[in-house]
């Protein structure tokens, strides 16, 4: 836990700086969702909501990489209420000016989601998303994703199955 809190200030600071020089671009989000699919069927599974903090490192003016970090809850009326700490790098493609859509891929850290953890606390899946958006004025975005965290576990026959929580989003974005 010390060496990734390390790692997000050594990120953050990285981002600011770069910041001042236009370089990166620094984009503060909100999202709601519905969840798709969920471990173990989670009852009452009818709103996800959570908040993201992605940088954009220019490389022309149609591509950049992206990388973000966020916090979503899945809101459920059992005592499972999946909570997910995702950390994700992808690339931005923006085919016409204000469009965009990408794709990202890396870890997303998942507590209460019915997936088997030897530590009882947060588990270690594979995260990936698919997004799409469109650019308001300077500083506003609006957009859609879909986003997935899997993991394959043995079930209680032995036999390894894919454990999967999934999300489509709509996304409120502010650049700075």
């Amino acid at each position: 836990m010390k060496f990734l809190l390390l790692s997000l200030v050594i990120l953050t600071t990285t981002l600011c700086s770069d910041a001042q020089q236009k370089k990166v671009t620094i984009i503060a989000g909100l999202n709601l969702g519905y969840p798709l699919q969920t471990m173990n069927n989670l009852r009452g599974k009818i709103l996800a909501a959570g908040l993201d903090l992605s940088a954009l490192f220019n490389i022309s003016s149609k591509v950049s990489i992206t990388s973000d970090i966020g916090y979503t809850i899945v809101f459920a009326t059992d005592d499972a209420s999946p909570e997910i700490i995702p950390l994700r790098a992808g690339i931005r493609y923006f085919p016409v000016e204000r469009f965009f859509m990408g794709g990202k891929i890396g870890v997303g850290f998942i507590k209460n989601g019915g997936f088997v953890t030897t530590t009882g606390g947060f588990t270690t899946t594979l995260a990936y998303a698919f997004n799409a958006g469109y650019k308001i004025g300077q500083h506003i975005e609006l957009g859609a994703s879909y986003e997935a965290y899997s993991k394959k576990q043995p079930n209680q026959d032995g036999y390894t199955q894919n454990n999967t929580i999934s999300i489509i989003n709509l996304k409120l974005g502010y650049w700075f």
